[in-house]
């Protein structure tokens, strides 16, 4: 996010940054910065790891096969713009990791945590879900988005 930000003063906002005050612009790029972010991320962390102690270890372990690195790169070239397929790069292990990850019942607390299920919607061919980088970066984007617009008294309309 902090690099998306220094590339586009209009970020995230796009084109709609016009539609609101440079003091609700800057608002919303403070509560989209990585210290701002960071923390209620970590937070999220524990809360899962807390309410899901039975299967953490096997969340952890898909997420460290591969999963977390390949929507972690699909965020960063979505947020940069580029079309690329994050698949493209991956390994046939992390490839599998991602498709477990994304596919498989046993993993939806999870996906719901990350906001992947989120992103996904309806879906869950895993090509579609995940070879469209920004849709990525979007989809994971929107809870902190939506908690941003409402705590700098943007209406979140804006968000669609």
């Amino acid at each position: 996010m902090d690099l998306a930000a220094a590339k586009d003063a209009h970020w995230p906002l796009g084109e709609k940054a016009g539609m609101v005050s440079g003091a609700q612009l800057g608002c919303v790029r403070r509560a989209m910065s990585s210290p701002v972010v960071t923390p209620r991320q970590r937070q999220a962390a524990r809360d899962y790891a807390h309410a899901h102690p039975a299967t953490l270890q096997a969340d952890l372990q898909i997420l460290e096969a591969g999963a977390a690195r390949v929507l972690g790169q699909a965020m960063v070239w979505g947020a940069e713009g580029k079309t690329t397929q994050p698949l493209a790069g991956a390994t046939a292990a992390e490839a599998r990791a991602v498709a477990a990850f994304v596919l498989e019942p046993r993993y939806a607390d999870l996906r719901r945590a990350t906001g992947v299920a989120q992103m996904l919607g309806a879906s869950t061919q895993s090509s579609q879900a995940i070879q469209g980088g920004r849709g990525v970066a979007q989809g994971l984007l929107v809870h902190h988005l939506t908690d941003a617009f409402l705590s700098c008294h943007i209406p979140v309309k804006l968000l669609y």
